[in-house]
């Protein structure tokens, strides 16, 4: 097998289920494409979070970076697992140009000390 899934540095291509990465491409405007990721977790032990870097690098190509982007939205579903902590994690993933997207804090973006009860 020569391509190989990596989210925030740990392989996942044996889990992913198919179709797999599907329908992702980089667009010139600045606008981001988001494409859906499935994996099968059948121990229940995987985590994956929003902003988790996701890397597709294909060994057999002369350019093997086939794609880099982000975890821009997560649900967890219960999948085939009925019973147990199995479970399937379906990421949305979307292309660097995401990045352009996430909003600047300006100004006083520094929270003031405060306790937690406070902050509740």
């Amino acid at each position: 097998m020569s391509c190989f899934i990596e989210i925030d540095g740990v392989e996942v291509a044996g889990t992913v289920k198919l179709p797999g990465l599907q329908s992702v491409s980089a667009r010139a405007d600045g606008s981001y494409t988001d494409s859906g990721l499935l994996i099968d977790d059948p121990g229940g032990t995987s985590t994956y979070s929003q902003l988790s870097e996701v890397v597709v690098n294909e060994t057999a190509s002369a350019n093997p970076r086939a794609f880099t982007g982000y975890v821009h939205r997560t649900k967890i579903r219960r999948g085939p697992y009925r019973d147990g902590a199995g479970r399937v994690h379906e990421l949305e993933v979307a292309d660097l140009n995401f990045l352009l997207h996430l909003r600047i804090l300006t100004g006083s973006a520094v929270r003031p000390a405060e306790t937690f009860n406070a902050r509740i």
